[in-house]
């Protein structure tokens, strides 16, 4: 028995392609608006570039620090050879590109059926629209490292581990949050693919010593762990996991907010205390995922959402704007519950939405234009973020069971 709002009538495929044609339209010209104003994190990747270019070291930035490793300075070398407004309106155009390029290989990926194609753009846009907005009020870069992910996802499913490994080794040397992956592909074996990308992230590092020759960029990849080991938020942006329990047990105020602690802990203890329950989530997330089962392209999918949703937790650095890549986990929960043959053989239907409605409230209602400014401070005070993603990550779990269950019953998978 499904439930009526999974069954709603949408628009006409040319009313759909009209409206996406008028949406990129007005996105367009916003983003050529916007282009006067000013450039957040992208100005200060364009500084690292333009260093890294003169062989200069390029972590050094006396107006705001650049936090990555050298190979995102490396990819952004050509925006130095433009006008900052042609840089930005670029930014815009290539994160547009590569949002609907998700979308596309997602599409590829599960097959749904046309009539929820409406329902599986909308539902997870809708979901991710709090984050999806952040990156382009910060100017940050999380978007291709959805696609990226996405493409690792496409080309790991249709056996081309060499291209996999090449797009998962890309993310990794933009952002380091991305190895959890790894640990995932090495837990189910995949020793020949782990091997491919360790390949091609050597590549992918060394690559800046085209711009900053070869001992300026190694100087810069000794430097990067000092970086990344100073890189720590310690307000309401992180929404990590780390965070979330450093100040629930730790007297410290955020910024523009009150002292939330519960309890008065040592830090060396709140530390162990994190380790010990992200490594309880880990193995409880490892031991779910333990069994196989033939014929599993959507138990892959879904097992590859639980890592996604993990890694952005663990991230002691997950600021709000990295989790816009949380839209893989939604779309494929969205397309499990849409798919009338399989969701009519779920048994635990209502724990299923009721996960899913608490990670949406947590996670996307508080946001500031629905609840207003004191509400969402408070809100995002007490990491209502952290806890519907903690949401999301249960109900993929059980989502998993489900269908592992079904598939060793013998029964039909979301087609």
């Amino acid at each position: 028995m499904g439930f009526k709002v999974f069954n709603f009538c949408p628009p006409s495929l040319p009313a759909l392609k009209l409206i996406t044609f008028c949406l990129l339209l007005v996105t367009i010209a916003w983003a050529a608006l916007t282009a006067v104003k000013r450039g957040g994190d992208l100005e200060s990747y364009l500084r690292a570039s333009r260093r890294l270019a003169a062989g200069e070291n390029v972590y050094v930035d006396e107006i705001f620090p650049y936090m990555y490793p050298p190979f995102l300075a490396f990819l952004l070398t050509p925006l130095i050879f433009v006008s900052l407004g042609t840089a930005k309106l670029l930014w815009y155009l290539g994160n547009i590109g590569f949002l609907i390029l998700s979308f596309f290989l997602l599409f590829k990926l599960a097959r749904p059926e046309r009539n929820k194609w409406f329902l599986l753009v909308f539902l997870p846009l809708l979901v991710t629209l709090r984050f999806l907005s952040d990156n382009t009020h910060r100017w940050q870069w999380n978007i291709l490292i959805l696609l990226l992910c996405v493409l690792t996802l496409y080309f790991f499913s249709r056996g081309r581990l060499g291209w996999a490994a090449l797009f998962l080794a890309m993310a990794i040397a933009i952002k380091l949050t991305s190895l959890l992956l790894i640990g995932y592909f090495l837990f189910k074996r995949k020793f020949r693919f782990c091997g491919l990308t360790a390949v091609c992230l050597v590549f992918f590092l060394l690559l800046p010593t085209a711009s900053a020759g070869f001992n300026q960029n190694i100087r810069a990849l000794k430097q990067y762990p000092t970086v990344a080991a100073n890189i720590y938020y310690h307000d309401k942006l992180n929404q990590s996991l780390p965070n979330t329990m450093f100040h629930l047990f730790h007297p410290v105020a955020i910024k523009d907010n009150t002292d939330i602690h519960f309890l008065k802990l040592d830090e060396t203890l709140i530390k162990w205390l994190t380790y010990m329950l992200i490594l309880a989530m880990a193995l409880f997330s490892a031991f779910q995922l333990r069994r196989k089962e033939e014929n599993s392209a959507m138990v892959f999918n879904i097992e590859f959402s639980i890592v996604i949703t993990l890694m952005l937790l663990f991230s002691p650095v997950s600021r709000k704007e990295h989790f816009v890549t949380l839209l893989i986990p939604y779309f494929f929960y969205f397309h499990s519950l849409l798919d009338p043959s399989f969701f009519k053989q779920i048994r635990k239907k209502k724990l299923l939405l009721t996960f899913l409605l608490a990670s949406f409230l947590l996670s996307s209602v508080t946001v500031e234009t629905v609840v207003g400014n004191l509400a969402n401070d408070l809100l995002e005070s007490y990491f209502c973020v952290t806890w519907g993603i903690i949401m999301l990550w249960i109900g993929l779990l059980v989502l998993r069971q489900e269908m592992a269950d079904i598939a060793q019953l013998g029964h039909k998978e979301p087609s």
